[in-house]
């Protein structure tokens, strides 16, 4: 049987998809945190001229939003390239979710009383997520086809030499 970096039993095949996906993962997190910013900057620059936002929503309650935000995803990150993966894929799923959250903009005014630069922001902050989203469910599936058997939990319970029919 072979155990990939992590220690999960796995084929070549799901082994490279894991380390594939969890390699190109910072990257896209990257580019997902620059698209956040972007949208929250446009956001707490041009408060006023998005339409629908409560009066209440200061610049600088829009930026704490943002920081909140990317608190949540750098503490996943952590914590997934550590001994806590479970928790940290969990908290990057979160902070992922949570781009998808500037698709509620259209539900307090539609597409065409945005300007094309708020648009932009939205939308690529919307796709940077999706694509962290993808490439997390992804790694789940990877690790789902190359997971012990139901019956063997634990790596230390499988026989020597044992394999790992779900891989195969």
């Amino acid at each position: 049987m072979k155990f990939n970096y992590i220690g999960i039993p796995t084929t070549e095949r799901f082994g490279r998809e894991i380390v594939r996906l969890e390699v190109v993962l910072p990257s896209l997190l990257l580019l997902y945190g620059v698209a956040s910013l972007a949208h929250f900057a446009h956001n707490a620059e041009y408060l006023t001229a998005y339409p629908g936002l409560p009066g209440w929503l200061t610049r600088s309650h829009v930026y704490m939003a943002w920081l909140c935000v990317t608190t949540l995803g750098v503490l996943g990150y952590l914590l997934f390239r550590s001994q806590h993966r479970g928790v940290g894929f969990c908290l990057l799923a979160g902070y992922a979710l949570l781009g998808l959250d500037g698709l509620a903009h259209y539900t307090r005014a539609p597409i065409r009383a945005h300007t094309v630069a708020m648009n932009f922001t939205i939308w690529f902050e919307v796709a940077a997520a999706a694509s962290v989203l993808l490439a997390l469910g992804g790694i789940a599936v990877a690790h789902r086809r190359c997971r012990p058997k139901p019956e063997s939990r634990h790596l230390s319970s499988l026989p020597v030499g044992s394999v790992n029919d779900r891989c195969s």
